[in-house]
């Protein structure tokens, strides 16, 4: 009879305390995780902070904290991470009564992209891990991950014949008497333009930005039509080509904009943004294209074009189009392009072994970016 007592008294104890835990462990328990940079560029690295803050006197020996971000995102410390369809991190904490716990998880961020943290949860349990109980969170954090690297001799190359079509016509009237600030030295910039005192205290060249007496703009179109083939590392080629090239034009003060077939991953819809030259504006290119989504519509960004031919708005505009070779629709109607707006260029992103002969031929502002096999 007493064994029997004892066995329902220890029954009672266990459901009692599982009854405690549930009810006490979760209170006053939370967690954040957050990425510690907003905006990176592909190939960098970062840290996650993984924060969990107990507001009792209850101390909990394990307190476990999950969530997953997409698996373009690598954890540096693999033993607490593994990498299936996403990337997912599992920590277990011994947290005491009304104490925080830090900890910092190195990343590495593989590719452009926006991120997200998700499926946040904090899980306790009872005293002896007999039962869990699980609290869902959330994190607010994300990341912009920006557009690979691309070499900078090309990238530059292409922005002075791009800078130079600018200057050269009729789309940017310089003003001799006025000048809007300094600026690093350029091959391209005229020694006359040099400001030698500036240059003495800045330890390098710098030259004076003339003003302008007509508005000029550049506007990028680029398509991001893709399939599941070798085409789809020409359309990210492109896309960083895109990031580049804004850089630079924007830096020279040109209001550069953007275009394009792709569409933004938070509202559905085609990226379209205006023309502007301030610092932010290099921001606000970057962030689109860090959301920007590929299409498999192929006839699109002919479309797209064409739209661009017959606009309103082309006056003082140069269009530069950057494509992948093998969408010979996009290519079609560049050369009519190229007329209407005077000084417009293409860049045609290519493997080695593409024929571009014919394409060469059709106009001589179609430049090629060879992309090499890995």
């Amino acid at each position: 009879m007493m064994m029997l007592e004892m066995l329902a008294a220890a029954g009672i104890a266990l459901w009692l305390q599982q009854k405690f835990f549930q009810i006490y462990s979760r209170r006053g328990l939370s967690a954040e995780v957050y990425f510690d940079e907003e905006e990176l560029n592909a190939g960098e690295k970062s840290t996650i902070s993984i924060i969990v803050t107990n507001r009792k006197n209850i101390p909990l020996s394990a307190v476990s904290l999950a969530f997953r971000v997409d698996k373009t995102i690598r954890c540096l410390e693999e033993e607490n991470s593994a990498v299936s369809d996403y990337t997912y991190r599992y920590d277990v904490f011994s947290i005491g009564g009304y104490e925080k716990v830090r900890r910092v998880a190195p990343i590495l961020c593989q590719k452009r992209g926006y991120y997200e943290i998700q499926d946040l949860e904090l899980s306790t349990s009872d005293l002896f891990y007999r039962k869990q109980f699980h609290k869902e969170c959330h994190s607010d954090s994300v990341l912009y991950v920006y557009p690979a690297a691309v070499p900078a001799e090309l990238s530059e190359k292409a922005a002075r014949k791009i800078y130079g079509e600018v200057t050269a016509r009729r789309f940017l009237v310089e003003d001799p008497y006025e000048f809007r600030g300094l600026r690093e030295y350029q091959p391209y910039d005229e020694m006359r333009y040099i400001n030698w005192k500036a240059s003495a205290r800045c330890t390098e060249l710098m030259v004076m930005q003339k003003g302008s007496m007509s508005d000029q703009k550049v506007v990028i179109l680029l398509n991001a039509a893709s399939d599941d083939g070798d085409n789809r590392i020409l359309v990210e080629k492109g896309i960083s080509i895109a990031y580049a090239l804004a850089e630079h034009l924007i830096r020279e003060g040109i209001q550069t904009g953007l275009i394009s077939n792709g569409r933004d991953r938070l509202d559905g819809k085609t990226i379209y943004l205006e023309a502007g030259a301030a610092r932010s504006h290099v921001e606000a290119i970057g962030r689109c294209l860090a959301r920007l989504t590929e299409t498999s519509d192929q006839t699109s960004f002919a479309s797209c074009i064409k739209e661009r031919i017959l606009s309103e708005e082309n006056q003082d505009t140069v269009y530069v189009v950057i494509s992948e070779v093998r969408n010979r629709n996009a290519v079609a109607d560049f050369p009519k392009l190229a007329e209407v707006c005077e000084g417009s260029q293409m860049i045609l992103v290519k493997r080695i072994d593409d024929k571009t002969e014919d394409l060469e031929q059709l106009s001589e502002n179609i430049m090629m970016w060879e992309v090499p096999y890995a």
